[in-house]
């Protein structure tokens, strides 16, 4: 039983067997032939660990509002727990996929790039040109790690990408809403009360 906690305290320990590297998980296994309990406190205690780091990570991201709730919103807070737990090649993924989920959501669902779809949603003014921007560095971001021919700090791209799609949403936010004495305002309301 303790060569379970080992193998998952260690997550995915790499051996050699004599010039071989040898990478492996048998998590699964361990929890099946009874060695659930250890792995639960392994996991525990292993979280318990990581959560200074969690919430410093927590207070690096950017707050935003949005009423644009859709399904790119959970894909969103997937890619912010990404990055909160240290997954920041996850994050930058999922991130990108976000991106272009608001995308398609805002034209349709389509089969044409991303590229594509972002020109289209600019010229047709349903997104502005700082918003264009700002989704297509998502874009070459993400296809940096999609397309692994080169390798940038995962940690600094995930959180930049975060970061310019958070800002996107909270511009169309502003862009029609205020907030007054703590209460949310349509900035049509507020034109047409004088």
């Amino acid at each position: 039983m303790d060569l379970a906690l080992d193998l998952y305290t260690d997550f995915v320990p790499t051996l050699v067997m004599g010039r071989i590297p040898v990478k492996f998980n048998v998590t699964a296994n361990a929890i099946k032939a009874g060695a659930r309990d250890q792995i639960e406190k392994g996991v525990k205690d292993n979280l318990s660990s990581m959560v200074p780091s969690i919430v410093d990570r927590m207070a690096e991201l950017p707050t935003f509002m949005t009423t644009e709730i859709r399904f790119y919103s959970i894909l969103m807070d997937e890619a912010r727990r990404c990055y909160e737990f240290g997954l920041f090649h996850a994050a930058v993924s999922l991130i990108g996929i976000t991106a272009e989920r608001f995308s398609i959501e805002l034209r349709g669902n389509d089969r044409i790039k991303q590229w594509e779809r972002l020109i289209e949603l600019r010229d047709t003014g349903s997104i502005t040109a700082d918003a264009y921007s700002k989704l297509d560095e998502i874009r070459r971001i993400r296809n940096t790690y999609l397309h692994p021919n080169n390798v940038g700090n995962a940690k600094d791209d995930s959180l930049k990408a975060i970061k310019l799609f958070s800002n996107t949403i909270q511009s169309r936010f502003s862009e029609r809403f205020s907030i007054q004495n703590g209460k949310i305002v349509s900035k049509s309301i507020e034109t047409s009360n004088p």
